[in-house]
């Protein structure tokens, strides 16, 4: 991964700019430790940022002067406010939405501020900054920069970024004491769909492109002044001609991939720009390492003897050293064709710790899953096709998660507890429950959800637990989705989130439920 970019990939030419508005300038989702925003101040002065406020609440920021209904209250949303500082004429703040250790983690440089750490919350009574993992959605959010001095009856934007879906972001409309904001329909028209890990959102103009500033009414018919701190309407700015996702080697998506046809990320009209550093030729940005091949590529090919990179998850493994000096076998699956293939390991172990860097991703006791990129050798055996792995630095991780949840072992739990949250989801907005529960040990448990009137809705886990902890499930692969056990939307109304667990060796049986809330957005 290629560092320190912050400011090195877009040189931005300074234009005047009313005093006060400062904007955004990247905007990164992905991965959770890179999430992080850049702001800009393109005026001529240096600006106090004391009245300035961030957040991902787009229905409920602008209620803040009422103190009432501002916030979600959930662990994944954040209102909050700058201390007392000032961003110079020209002068770029980086803000990470976590602590500053999880940032360096990821870009080996600390940010400007930290949310979690230097933002302020704009209650004295409770922390409205967001503690999760996870603060920004990836496939749709949106972040609003706004200013309020403290007495007025309402805030007034700043600057505005909505992507993937434009009703997760911002509609005043019809709101006491505003001016109507652009429709939803006409910002799902202007807007950029989600970057993936390695990208970011990143800002090509500091002209707001297309945002109604009532000079020209005429073009703005809806909505000719704005609620903006320059009178602007910041939520009709046409992102996708002032905003570009770029990879972090700085080459624009639109414009990158490998030139390798076998490669997922194949393109044949990548700019010269993109090439490797260590100039293979191959054109590959968008990758952290070049694909040659699929597994599905081999194993319905004719050809072996050759060296290829391939991408999978791991589904199995097995350790034939003993008694017959066999190999260790790592099975390999291709997620979107289901095809398989063995990666096979003479040289090296793998399953131990002490020696394996990769032990982590076969230990069956892990919950977690791995993607992983492999190179190896394509050979033959028995009339199957095999990769063998020479050398432990040949197997990577590419990407984990959690289909069971993270499990967190606890020898004082003694019954179930059920805790979901944040209670409320839109399924049709793509929204999930995350929830969490603790089980004791030597125990079945099961969890369902059902309507109020007691009719089974789906089964969410039917599993066996040895030792008593408690369980996350905060992922996409392991929340819940609000679907029925057919795959269907359920309606509108409130369920119950029901836990049992049965002890096989005492039989003591414990339960617990908790209501749950799917809405509907019109």
């Amino acid at each position: 991964m290629i560092k320190n970019i912050f400011l090195t990939l877009i040189t931005f030419s300074f234009l005047v700019a009313e005093a006060n508005h400062i904007i955004f300038s990247r905007i990164t989702t992905t991965p959770d430790d890179a999430e992080m925003v850049a702001i800009y101040n393109p005026t001529s002065e240096a600006i106090n940022l004391s009245n300035y406020y961030l957040s991902d609440e787009g229905s409920y920021y602008y209620n803040l002067p009422s103190d009432d209904n501002y916030w979600s209250e959930s662990d994944n949303d954040f209102i909050a406010r700058f201390p007392d500082i000032d961003i110079a004429s020209n002068q770029t703040l980086t803000i990470g939405f976590h602590d500053i250790t999880s940032f360096n983690n990821h870009y080996s440089i600390n940010p400007d501020y930290s949310l979690q750490e230097d933002m302020l919350s704009v209650s004295n009574d409770t922390n409205t900054i967001g503690s999760d993992n996870n603060i920004l959605t990836n496939n749709f959010e949106s972040l609003i920069l706004f200013y309020w001095d403290g007495s007025s009856s309402i805030i007034q934007d700043v600057d505005y970024f909505v992507w993937g879906f434009a009703q997760a972001g911002v509609d005043k409309t019809g709101i006491s004491g505003y001016y109507d904001d652009t429709s939803f329909d006409i910002q799902n028209e202007n807007i950029l769909g989600y970057h993936t890990d390695g990208e970011s959102y990143i800002r090509n103009s500091n002209t707001e492109i297309g945002e109604c500033d009532g000079a020209w009414p005429q073009d703005c018919p809806d909505s000719p002044i704005g609620n903006g701190i320059t009178g602007h309407d910041e939520t009709s700015e046409i992102f996708i001609d002032s905003w570009d996702i770029i990879t972090e080697n700085g080459c624009f998506v639109a414009d990158c991939g490998c030139l390798i046809p076998e490669d997922p990320n194949y393109n044949e009209n990548a700019e010269v720009s993109c090439l490797d550093a260590d100039d293979n030729g191959y054109g590959d940005c968008c990758a952290a390492n070049t694909i040659t091949h699929t597994i599905e590529d081999i194993v319905t090919g004719d050809d072996d003897g050759f060296v290829a990179t391939i991408r999978g998850i791991i589904i199995g493994f097995g350790d034939y050293r003993e008694p017959n000096n066999g190999p260790q076998v790592i099975e390999l699956m291709d997620s979107e064709t289901g095809h398989v293939i063995d990666l096979v390991i003479w040289d090296w172990d793998v399953i131990t710790p002490t020696q394996s860097s990769i032990a982590y991703m076969v230990d069956p006791s892990n919950l977690s899953e791995y993607v992983v990129l492999a190179m190896g050798l394509v050979g033959i055996y028995q009339g199957s096709f095999q990769f063998e792995i020479t050398e432990e630095s040949n197997i990577e991780e590419y990407y984990a998660y959690n289909p069971q949840g993270e499990f967190i072992p606890d020898e004082d739990i003694n019954k179930v507890v059920i805790s979901p949250a944040p209670f409320v989801i839109i399924p049709t907005l793509g929204e999930r429950l995350d929830y969490s529960f603790s089980v004791p040990s030597n125990s079945k448990v099961v969890i369902r959800i059902f309507d109020m009137n007691g009719n089974f809705v789906t089964s969410l886990l039917d599993d066996f637990f040895v030792s008593s902890g408690s369980v996350e499930r905060l992922e996409d692969q392991s929340d819940w989705d609000g679907t029925d056990h057919h795959g269907q939307i359920v309606a509108p109304g409130t369920y119950l989130m029901h836990i049992e667990a049965t002890n096989w060796i005492s039989g003591e049986y414990s339960y617990d439920m908790a209501p749950i809330v799917v809405g509907v957005y019109k």
